[in-house]
């Protein structure tokens, strides 16, 4: 597992036709075109680290969705 940078894994949550669905601070909450919401993804700066926890919560809401995700 690599270390993802927010910035970067907005843009990939983007290619995989995810969008912003509410931010409030530092939390933002990103869904499905179809309504179903990811875990809350926390960053305050573009060069900020992801957290492997949150990578995992956002692999594991794939898998479930039965989209295959190369995280």
């Amino acid at each position: 597992m690599r270390n993802w940078k927010v910035r970067d894994l907005r843009e990939w949550l983007r290619s995989q036709g995810c969008e912003i669905k509410r931010v409030k601070g530092s939390h933002e909450t990103w869904g499905l075109p179809d309504g179903r919401s990811l875990p809350p993804l926390v960053g305050n700066h573009a060069n900020d680290l992801v957290s492997p926890v949150v990578l995992k919560s956002i692999r594991r809401f794939f898998q479930q969705a039965g989209i295959a995700v190369d995280l």
